[in-house]
């Protein structure tokens, strides 16, 4: 995958408290007023950190990625949270991104050290396709798209719970805010889906009405300039993406696959357990060794059918994740200790009671 040649972006950090865009004739914000705005308008926008909290994953999707910092404020607010998601998706493009050597001077004197320092490591090389980090022992993945936006948005496949819409001033940078781009997000959107930008211009609220987002005006902290903030409820649902079903029907064919083949082999070794009782009881009557069989087998196989069935519901309302694998395995063994009881007491006494010995 990728999108053409890639240019870096070119930064003049004449003034290191605020650098600029000589390309876009804009200014970048300096760390402390980026980390501020970040959290004012993307984290507060989206509802954040409280929509998260519980939850097994967040998805996160930021247009135009710049120096990190709304990254940055994100991951910060994610591991001071108790509450947090166990995953953090954070999904990001940007068709100019910075130097690793821009990164690090862009970040000399940031509010959030650690979390800079990490970035800059883990930096990826400026070439035009998307580039996986894996942050945070794994747990905060950065997904960042080195493109131009016309690109890379019809190419994803995801469901975001929250959009942050950034970018240099639609003047300056007409093609990030074109209504006809911000199409793209329904196709993107998880159910309840949020959106938050600085931007407050007319042409930007009517593409995101047009996307089915219900929008508010909101001032920012210090009540001077507004900001945008909504929630995406489409008059119409339509049904998702040809590509999000197939992928959720793969998981589901797969996890499905393994669980037979667990299945198969607990069949196996009740089958091999009741041939070597046929062997080491040969005094026993052919009634009470058929009965055995049938009736063993018999539990094992509804054992095995309505432990299926629930990880197919399982799968449905809660997804792949490892809880999923945790409830299937402490079921097996759960259910199997109890049909094991319910033979014993229920074929295990006519046996009894004909005086039949094993």
């Amino acid at each position: 995958m990728s999108w053409g040649p890639l240019q870096p972006a070119r930064i003049d950090f004449s003034d290191p408290r605020a650098p600029s865009a000589p390309g876009f004739g804009d200014r970048y914000l300096a760390p402390v007023k980026a980390l501020a705005q970040a959290k004012q308008v993307y984290l507060t926008g989206n509802g954040l950190p409280g929509r998260w909290a519980g939850r097994q994953r967040f998805v996160v999707l930021e247009t135009g990625f710049g120096l990190g910092h709304n990254f940055l404020a994100t991951w910060a607010a994610w591991q001071a949270d108790a509450q947090r998601c166990d995953q953090l998706w954070y999904l990001a493009l940007d068709k100019h991104p910075p130097r690793r050597e821009d990164l690090a001077q862009a970040h000399a004197h940031s509010p959030l050290p650690e979390q800079a320092a990490a970035l800059q490591a883990a930096w990826p090389p400026l070439t035009p396709d998307m580039h996986l980090l894996r942050l945070d022992s794994g747990r905060v993945n950065l997904l960042l798209a080195w493109g131009d936006i016309a690109g890379v948005l019809p190419e994803w496949l995801a469901q975001v719970d929250a959009f942050c819409l950034d970018g240099f001033a639609p003047e300056r940078n007409p093609a990030m805010w074109d209504p006809w781009r911000l199409r793209q997000l329904p196709r993107l959107a998880a159910p309840g889906a949020t959106v938050a930008t600085w931007n407050a211009a007319e042409p930007v609220r009517q593409g995101l009405r047009a996307a089915g987002f219900v929008l508010t005006e909101a001032p920012d902290a210090s009540g001077r300039h507004a900001k945008t903030v909504g929630h995406f409820a489409p008059r119409f649902a339509s049904p998702p993406p040809l590509g999000r079903a197939v992928a959720a029907a793969v998981r589901q064919a797969k996890f499905l696959a393994a669980t037979m083949q667990f299945n198969g082999f607990g069949l196996l070794c009740a089958a091999l357990l009741e041939c070597f009782i046929f062997l080491l009881y040969r005094k026993t009557p052919l009634f009470a060794k058929l009965f055995w069989l049938i009736w063993t087998g018999g539990f094992v196989f509804l054992a095995n059918v309505a432990r299926i069935y629930i990880s197919a519901l399982l799968i449905d309302r809660m997804g792949m994740g490892s809880s999923v694998m945790i409830i299937q395995f402490a079921g097996l063994a759960t259910l199997y200790l109890v049909l094991w009881a319910l033979w014993y007491m229920l074929a295990g006494w006519p046996l009894r009671a004909k005086k039949m010995s094993f």
